[in-house]
């Protein structure tokens, strides 16, 4: 693994670009025909980065794992007219929800002072469906596979030949697992972890949505901490979730000895699946 400025050098083929914010993954991948770019971001600056890394051999294709917006950005300098493509699920999510999107999106220019539109809105929200299954591109050959959990519609993308596979926003070094809908997420994200074990097993580099690259090993490790956390949710009820949510929250990562929830972001989304968890279960219980 070679560091290339900003960019990590994984194989011959594959380099992968993290960003400031969220240390947000973007991977891009050489082709006969140019590179695929996997959920480029998230800056202005930092998409101008990767369209100067891509010169010269252009832009083929862009994949986006799901249907969040920090995974989902485009430039012009990446071209206008490159097909972009996600999962069946993302696509339908990306567009019933695209002005919950903006909206995001300008909130986070304003809280971070950013003093300037980071994006071209008119090229974003141009995902066509791809379909689950093996898939050339540009003469390269990538694995779409579905990886529902944090989000519905996520799917993971594996380039076998070079053994890189870009999982979505799970198996973070930096962030615990996060729920989009609540308790119903718990069993599709566990089937997805143990999907993973396989795949991640034969690979080179696992390449997360957020946090640091893994080696099989790593990954593998990542996954049961995921695992043991998730199994702790499930466990919860009503009865559990009543009470002081900062307290619950603290005493199921002591636990665990789960240190990915010990930065104000990690508590934050950690806080944020305990009251997920409580607006459903309490609602339902409550008829």
């Amino acid at each position: 693994m070679e560091r290339e400025q900003a960019f990590t050098r994984l194989t011959n083929r594959v380099a992968v670009h993290q960003s400031a914010y969220w240390h947000t993954n973007s991977g891009l991948v050489r082709t006969a025909e140019g590179y695929i770019l996997v959920d480029p971001g998230i800056l202005k600056a930092e998409l101008d980065a990767i369209a100067a890394f891509s010169a010269g051999v252009g832009v083929r294709a862009g994949l986006v794992t799901h249907a969040h917006w920090d995974h989902m950005l485009w430039s012009a300098r990446f071209g206008r007219e490159v097909a972009r493509f996600a999962s069946e699920g993302a696509v339908t999510q990306i567009q019933a929800e695209r002005y919950r999107f903006l909206q995001e999106m300008a909130e986070f220019e304003r809280v971070n002072g950013l003093g300037e539109s980071q994006w071209d809105h008119p090229l974003l929200f141009q995902e066509q469906p791809l379909s689950s299954g093996s898939h050339f591109i540009g003469g390269l050959e990538v694995q779409v596979v579905p990886l529902p959990g944090h989000s519905a519609g996520q799917c993971g993308f594996y380039f076998a030949g070079e053994g890189v596979l870009f999982c979505g926003d799970t198996l973070s070094d930096e962030e615990v697992p996060t729920l989009s809908a609540g308790p119903q997420d718990l069993t599709p994200y566990q089937q997805s972890l143990d999907f993973l074990a396989g795949l991640a097993a034969g690979a080179r580099w696992i390449v997360p949505g957020h946090g640091q690259l893994a080696n099989p090993a790593e990954a593998l490790r990542r996954l049961d901490s995921d695992h043991a956390y998730l199994e702790k949710l499930s466990k919860l009820g009503p009865a559990d979730l009543e009470g002081d949510l900062n307290a619950l929250g603290a005493r199921i990562l002591e636990e665990l000895a789960e240190k990915r929830a010990d930065s104000e972001a990690g508590w934050l989304m950690h806080l944020e699946n305990l009251a997920l968890l409580k607006r459903v279960l309490i609602g339902r219980a409550g008829g």
